[in-house]
């Protein structure tokens, strides 16, 4: 019998531990696989994984790593193997942990960076002032704790050890959890040290239950896992002790959060619920503590009949000490929430930034809280008494009168009741502020009106940030002139003015010449500074009643209010010349700029302010086509020119998108043998609805508006494509050369542009030339040597068109991979009559030779030039006086087949060059 008894206790305690082992093993699985999870998702660039939640931080990838240490830690210590590799794995597991928490910890407390953050995994979504990739100092702290628990239970340490550095874990995992579930992000994100994610929170709390769980029998444990009454009631009741006030709690906070009730009605309910909850889990406790009592009874009966008297007598005493300890913790749960709620006011009261001041039914002052203190210049002592208009004195800011008061109106209607934002604050110490406030009424339980509740905040940065704003958003962040917007609405004013008392007021369009070359030689920084000393001097030279803006990047515009006459617009515009051609120093750098300025006058060039700019705008316009460096006035000539130049920019838009160009081909011949050895690509506009245009018309238009990239794209493609058409043809290879602007060639896909275009047309690169002016060479010298060297390795042919008509410098044009020098056609026309051009000429082709360049001369058109160039050496020619350039088939007509029968080009009649 006691050997039955023994083996049924023996059993009994073996799968009590099971249990407690299994429980410590689900949860090692589970922590393992949150840090795997985590890890994953660091490895695969998968931002959800390490958030495993929606919306909360994201796990550390060092944190995912030492949570799967420890829950492979765990799991060994709860397999219970024997087995000498498997321990020292879980000891190893245990001890990486223990020192990744400690190196990450040095690295908080010191102030260095190991290294360690981002050995495995970058993280580059971090706050300033934080290390990527760096765990939490709270997280460093659990997981050096949790590695020495893990180890202490290899030593089979004392449970006071063990248990001890577990709790102190719980605390602190427990602190970001309640962070988490109120929303207090200063529990779990602390400056510096870092966040700790919800997902690390609960698995350091799940890994202290494995913990605890491994070791049931000793320490606190043993109190808790036993199966006696009172282990039966510490494992029914602990989880409800805590689950449920943070439930309660978390409710009560929500509805107050959301506005579903106030603190009052929140607090009573809390109340109410805590009263229900104890009751029920008192008893619970007693109906638990009844039943046992009886299986002791029945027992006790069984074997001592003779005591059942005594028994029942004993049961009625115990039921009767329940009652009574149970109304005992009722009475002093009561206290204890009433106690907790009054805590919960008064720091809430001592910590929410708003001013909050109650008042009793006749006005006075019963209390003020940390933040109204500091707000009115009171003190609480103080302030305890007095009337509210004296401690809170509230005046209209245009009137300064006392404004309406809200406290009269809120004791009188019962009612909440809301002041105005634009109220002022007069303090204690004279200085003020804006504030908004309310105020509400305060009942006693008989809904009785006794006194009121005052909230105010000061909303002094506020405003100022407003204005701050309604600033920025009317001013240029450049320069601190006023913008557009705000310039409209002043010209408008000034516009209404006029119109209404019979004065003038005149707009000057301002617009820098040649702007953009600074900010491409020099960079945008120093053209950001010129502009900023050119606003500053047009402030200087301007009266205080006018209005300068910036209209545009390198455009500013000068309202001049109530001018007597067009004398006055023009005394400015030449004050305005004289003030921007001074030289500017900046950066070392001495630097000359001009301005083309445009006049217009209201209201007799414009009734509304976008007219009058308008038409200042076209004058600007005619002042630049005037050679820039002065001002025009707006007449109806220059408005009819604008529209016409509006019109062809519109055409030629419609042109680009339809490809209404085509391409023409004007041979190049070798003066030493007469045959043709390469041809240029000239682009003709015939307009559908006014017919040729000029390419001197259009090409500057192009220029401007940009549309010379698209226009300089398709004229490359075509060129290239119509080439090798004349290859596959079996016509002898030559060289077509294209033109190519300012705009183009500085554009930062012109290369690949370049290569796509050969690529695509399937022509080589060596039949391809480009040409480029050489004032285009001259800018951005180091840009433009790396620019050419790179076209030169594709075998692109190189010349530089125009020569001579630039500032080449001749140690400069040594550096430039160029194979061709072009002569101007303005020296070639009269070089058989103007000593001074046939001497640049001679020069030109001088110093070619010495560069070992080939040099051309474009725009021959008679005999005499012909023989010139001849005599001087030069080796190609271009010109009407071969060929004027050909469409594409009479160009194969006229000089491909020629050329395929060996029969050289020769002069043509008498031509006409077009202008």
């Amino acid at each position: 019998m006691r050997h039955a008894l023994h083996t049924d206790f023996m059993h009994q305690v073996t799968s009590h531990r099971e249990r407690y082992r299994l429980f410590a093993k689900a949860a090692s699985a589970i922590v393992a696989l949150t840090g795997t999870i985590a890890i994953l998702g660091w490895l695969g660039a998968t931002p959800s994984l390490p958030a495993l939640l929606p919306d909360f931080s994201a796990t550390k990838f060092n944190s995912a790593v030492g949570l799967l240490l420890l829950g492979i830690s765990l799991h060994v210590q709860a397999t219970g193997s024997s087995r000498r590799m498997t321990l020292n794995c879980g000891r190893v597991a245990a001890a990486a942990a223990l020192l990744l928490g400690l190196l990450t910890a040095l690295e908080y407390a010191a102030e260095v960076d190991f290294g360690i953050d981002q050995l495995f995994a970058v993280d580059r979504n971090v706050p300033d002032g934080h290390y990527p990739g760096r765990m939490s100092f709270v997280s460093a702290i659990n997981f050096m704790l949790c590695g020495c628990v893990l180890l202490l239970l290899t030593r089979n340490a004392a449970a006071r050890w063990t248990e001890g550095l577990t709790f102190l874990t719980i605390f602190n995992a427990l602190i970001p959890a309640i962070g988490y579930l109120y929303g207090k992000t200063a529990l779990y994100q602390i400056p510096y040290f870092g966040t700790i994610s919800l997902p690390v929170t609960l698995a350091f709390l799940l890994l202290c239950a494995g913990l605890l769980a491994l070791r049931p029998d000793c320490g606190l444990m043993a109190l808790v896992s036993n199966d006696s009454a009172g282990g039966i009631t510490a494992r029914r009741l602990l989880p409800a002790a805590i689950l449920l006030p943070l439930a309660v709690n978390r409710l009560e906070y929500w509805g107050r959060d959301a506005g579903l009730y106030d603190a009052t009605f929140g607090m009573i309910a809390v109340t109410l619920s805590s009263i229900a909850i104890f009751t029920l889990l008192i008893g619970w406790n007693a109906r638990l503590l009844l039943r046992l009592d009886n299986k002791r009874s029945e027992a006790e009966d069984a074997l001592h009949e003779t005591l059942g008297a005594l028994e029942r007598n004993l049961d009625m005493l115990s039921n009767t000490n329940a009652r009574l300890q149970a109304e005992i913790s009722m009475r002093h749960a009561v206290e204890e929430n009433l106690f907790h709620e009054h805590q919960r006011m008064q720091v809430t009261l001592n910590s929410i930034g708003d001013g909050v001041i109650t008042t009793d039914i006749d006005g006075k002052v019963v209390y003020l809280n940390p933040a109204a203190e500091q707000m009115c210049r009171w003190t609480n002592a103080d302030a305890v008494g007095q009337s509210l208009d004296a401690v809170a004195r509230i005046v209209d800011p245009v009137s300064r009168h006392a404004a309406a008061s809200t406290l009269e109106a809120t004791l009188l209607g019962n009612k909440v009741m809301r002041r105005p934002s634009s109220s002022i604050l007069i303090r204690h110490d004279g200085t003020e502020a804006a504030v908004d406030d309310s105020c509400a009424p305060m009942h006693d339980r008989d809904g009785r009106v006794v006194g009121a509740v005052l909230v105010f905040r000061d909303v002094s940065a506020m405003r100022e940030m407003s204005l701050r704003m309604a600033y920025i958003a009317q001013h240029d962040a450049l320069t601190d002139l006023p913008n557009r917007f705000l310039l409209n609405d002043r010209l408008a004013q000034a516009i209404g003015l006029a119109q209404r008392h019979g004065t003038r007021a005149a707009l000057l369009f301002v617009d820098l010449d040649r702007f953009k070359h600074v900010n491409d030689t020099l960079g945008h920084a120093t053209g950001d500074r010129l502009l900023q000393e050119i606003a500053r001097r047009l402030r200087a030279g301007t009266r205080d009643t006018d209005t300068i803006s910036r209209h545009s990047g390198d455009e500013f515009v000068i309202l001049l209010q109530q001018v007597s006459d067009s004398i006055d617009a023009a005394r400015a515009a030449t004050q305005v010349l004289k003030s921007i051609t001074e030289p500017y120093f900046i950066d070392e750098h001495d630097i000359h700029v001009s301005a083309s300025i445009g006049i217009s006058i209201c209201p007799d060039d414009g009734a509304d302010g976008t007219t009058v700019i308008k038409h200042a705008e076209a004058a600007m316009y005619q002042a630049k086509a005037q050679g820039r460096n002065n001002y025009q006035f707006f007449t109806r000539h220059i408005n009819e020119r604008a529209l016409r130049r509006f019109a062809l920019e519109s055409s030629l838009r419609r042109a680009v998108a339809r490809e209404e160009s085509a391409l023409h081909y004007q041979p190049k011949l070798c003066i030493a043998s007469g045959r043709v050895i390469g041809a240029e690509a000239l682009i003709r506009w015939n307009n559908l609805g006014s017919g040729p245009v000029p390419p001197a018309q259009f090409i500057p238009i192009a220029e401007e508006t940009g549309l010379i990239i698209p226009i300089g794209e398709w004229v490359l493609r075509h060129a290239c494509a119509q080439n090798r058409t004349w290859q596959d043809a079996g016509y002898a290879p030559i060289p077509i050369a294209v033109n190519v602007s300012a705009v183009q060639f500085r554009d930062k896909n012109f290369l690949e542009m370049v290569a796509r275009a050969l690529h695509e047309t399937g022509l080589e690169p060596r039949y391809l030339e480009l040409e480029l002016t050489e004032s285009v060479t001259m800018q951005d010298l180091e840009l433009t040597v790396s620019l050419l060297e790179a076209l030169k390795k594709m075998g692109v042919g190189l010349s530089i068109d125009d020569f001579g008509t630039g500032y080449s410098s001749l140690s400069y044009l040594k550096r430039f991979p160029i194979d061709t020098l072009k002569i101007d056609r303005s020296f070639v026309q009269d070089i058989a009559t103007d000593p001074d051009d046939a001497a640049i000429t001679c020069a030109i082709i001088s110093m070619a030779k010495s560069l070992k360049q080939k040099v051309i001369a474009e725009g021959v058109e008679t005999p005499e030039q012909f023989e010139f160039l001849r005599r001087q050496g030069c080796d190609e020619i271009q010109g009407y006086y071969f060929s004027e350039p050909l469409a594409a088939h009479d160009f194969e007509r006229k000089v491909l087949q020629r050329e395929a029968v060996a029969t050289p080009l020769t002069p043509a009649p008498t031509t006409v060059r077009p202008l």
